[in-house]
């Protein structure tokens, strides 16, 4: 029977994914030092089955650190396009992020920068898209400091701590914390803000 080319690719996709999202599981709860044959076990698929795919843990785990920074680049460009202010578009992003958390991707991403696992050129991508999207949250910042519903100061500076803090909300529960709600939002946004809703 012939090869259907779109079927093969789907297949490969789908393949990927659950590649990734078992690297996920597993390197969050066992550490990236664990051994290709456990993410295979985990995913269902034999170990060489994943050399299919992957041509080794290190592209396994670069690959899904760079997915997790692609999703939030996606969040920030869409937070940017959305109408309103800055204070109810940083809300709307907080929202998102405490409702759809993602603790084993940002857990897997600290572990592989303090790691040596990774290759210094490997970090320093990591580390540059880090700040790209920095950049991306210093200039949200900037304009709601131009509109006036962000405090003055430095933008940068605001901004390290707003996703610092944002992102420290997806561990509350690693960390022995009732998980973060939209009090917990509305708290950091007093923070950055000068509007206060009340």
């Amino acid at each position: 029977m012939p090869r259907n080319p779109l079927k093969d690719q789907q297949l490969r996709q789908e393949r990927t994914k659950q590649i990734l999202d078992s690297t996920s599981r597993v390197f969050a709860r066992k550490g990236i030092q664990t051994k290709v044959s456990e993410i295979a076990a985990d995913a269902g698929l034999s170990h060489g089955h994943i050399y299919n795919y992957f041509g080794s843990k290190e592209e396994i785990l670069i690959t899904l650190i760079h997915q997790g920074q692609d999703a939030f680049t996606k969040l920030l460009l869409d937070t940017q396009q959305q109408a309103g202010t800055v204070i109810e578009k940083l809300r709307n992003m907080s929202t998102f992020i405490i409702m759809n958390k993602d603790t084993d991707i940002l857990l897997v991403t600290l572990q592989a920068l303090s790691s040596d696992v990774l290759s210094e050129e490997a970090k320093k991508v990591i580390r540059q898209r880090v700040e790209d999207n920095l950049s991306l949250c210093t200039a949200l910042i900037e304009d709601g400091q131009r509109e006036g519903s962000i405090m003055q100061g430095d933008a940068k500076e605001i901004a390290t701590l707003f996703i610092s803090v944002l992102h420290d909300f997806t561990i509350f529960e690693l960390r022995g914390f009732k998980p973060a709600t939209p009090l917990t939002i509305e708290l950091l946004l007093q923070m950055v803000g000068t509007i206060k809703e009340g």
